[in-house]
């Protein structure tokens, strides 16, 4: 056990005289080194310089802040492109599935016209679409690495695109950057990411997707992809409008 449990113990037992860890201050845990986020032009010149299937990886974890683990654990039988939403539901670690990391990362996210678009471009791409197949595959539904996607595919696109090598977190922290600089709403900000603190007063597992939310992501996905149609919602609520078009 650790010296600050074990002490005490031998302590209580007449093991030592004294606890000589007592009044003993620990150093200060330093904190690993923070994610710069990626300006908007930054993201775009990536983007520009990737091929498939980072490039939709890349869009999903920047316009919907999703980890790579939720990312890679997806299914399509999760993701609805006609309700312009997605739910995550499991993750994908080193090839191992599990649920996510709390209560409040399971969770319902909005989707930007831009990742529909690519979505919708990505499966028509796949062989397999059906709703337990990954999104994201070797093929045979064999999950795919997040570490060589990093080393191999995300390091050769930030060296094509001039920029400083990144990891997954980035596009994450990106995407809150960007949220907090649009002025969206902090609790907004917390459900979106599926921060746990978010969930101290809603019911994570059975939220709706709020106006606010689709909006935010609907102004987040403008601020990248200007091109992209917006979607207009009809009288009962579902999302019309051409958005698989430039």
């Amino acid at each position: 056990p650790p010296r600050s449990t074990l002490f005490p113990y031998t302590t209580l037992f007449r093991s030592l005289a004294d606890n000589p860890v007592l009044g003993v201050e620990m150093p200060e845990r330093k904190l690993k080194r923070p994610h710069k986020a990626l300006s908007i032009e930054e993201a775009r010149m990536l983007l520009s310089k990737m091929n498939e299937p980072e490039r939709t990886i890349t869009i999903v974890a920047t316009l919907a802040g999703l980890r790579i683990g939720e990312i890679l654990g997806l299914r399509w039988g999760r993701v609805h492109l006609d309700q312009c939403t997605l739910e995550v539901e499991e993750t994908c670690y080193k090839g191992v599935f599990g649920t996510p990391k709390s209560k409040a990362s399971r969770r319902g996210t909005p989707l930007a016209p831009a990742v529909v678009q690519a979505l919708d471009a990505h499966r028509s791409r796949c062989k397999d679409t059906s709703a337990n197949a990954l999104l994201f595959s070797k093929g045979g539904n064999e999950p795919l690495s997040a570490d060589n996607l990093r080393k191999k595919r995300l390091a050769s696109a930030c060296r094509r695109a001039g920029l400083r090598r990144i990891d997954w977190h980035t596009l994450r922290h990106t995407y809150s950057t960007l949220l907090h600089d649009l002025g969206t709403p902090i609790r907004v900000q917390q459900t979106l990411l599926g921060h746990s603190s978010a969930a101290t007063t809603m019911d994570v597992y059975t939220h709706p997707v709020s106006t606010s939310e689709r909006d935010a992501v609907s102004r987040l996905g403008e601020v990248l992809f200007p091109t992209v149609p917006k979607l207009h919602q009809n009288a009962a609520g579902k999302e019309t409008g051409n958005t698989l078009t430039q």
